[in-house]
């Protein structure tokens, strides 16, 4: 199975959304004709075509997706997938239903197209791109519910799916360019560069002090030198902080 996905992910070109219709309709004719090795082809070709996308997943097609592959589930017996395939399709398409000649009622698959309901009480905030948007089952979005299985794609400012991939419940999103990771860099920076603005504040204050002092005793040398000092100083503290400003906001956004 990784072989084949592997040699189907070498994306030739885009993939053609009308391709995958076609062969979504076809494996889940194929499991009401109980050509099994038919159900799995199509949801291997059908999850590599996901990963060619150029751009957002139509949503009228995202559904039946998750209900091939909910399928496909059932026939490997993984339940647990197949009730979270069945749950995202109902999800995106609440009055469709597949037809008694593949999900016969009281058949055995039909206990488990209702059996789960995803909870989306507490879904997984996203951060933002640093470019375009993110895409979860074919719409915008800045949240994606953990608990069931997604599309999920970043689609760059010109329209085009950089990143495209399924991710099944308790699966690791994918890593794309956001804002966060900017924020990880910056904001030591920020901290860093300020601690220095203060260790220089501080030594230009002392310098003050130090000059008040030669001005107070009347020492002309010693004025020259801790002026000469105490500037350098504040010049110093004045551009470090403005850095640090810079920086400490930069990384808020």
């Amino acid at each position: 199975m990784l072989v084949a996905l592997i040699a189907a992910w070498a994306c030739e070109g885009p993939a053609s959304q009308d391709a995958m219709r076609e062969r979504i309709d076809a494996g889940i004719q194929a499991f009401a004709d109980l050509d099994l090795d038919a159900v799995s082809a199509a949801a291997v070709a059908v999850e590599a075509d996901v990963h060619c996308l150029a751009g957002p997943i139509r949503r009228g097609l995202v559904a039946d997706l998750h209900r091939l592959r909910a399928l496909d589930a059932y026939t490997r017996r993984d339940l647990a997938l197949t009730e979270a395939s069945f749950a995202s399709a109902r999800w995106l398409d609440p009055g469709h239903s597949l037809p008694a000649s593949v999900v016969a009622p009281g058949s055995p698959i039909s206990r488990h197209v209702d059996a789960w309901t995803p909870d989306r009480s507490i879904p997984t905030v996203l951060d933002p791109p640093r470019s375009g948007q993110i895409f979860v089952d074919g719409r915008p979005d800045a949240t994606v519910d953990r608990s069931r299985p997604v599309v999920f794609q970043w689609v760059d400012a010109g329209g085009r799916a950089r990143t495209s991939v399924i991710v099944d419940p308790g699966a690791p999103l994918p890593e794309y360019p956001h804002r966060r990771k900017a924020r990880r860099v910056l904001l030591p920076l920020a901290l860093g560069t300020a601690t220095v603005a203060a260790g220089a504040w501080g030594g230009a204050h002392l310098a003050v002090r130090e000059y008040d002092a030669a001005v107070t005793a009347k020492d002309p040398d010693r004025m020259q030198a801790t002026w000469g000092t105490a500037r350098g100083l504040t010049l110093a503290a004045a551009g470090t902080g403005t850095v640090a400003l810079g920086l400490g906001v930069a990384s808020l956004f």
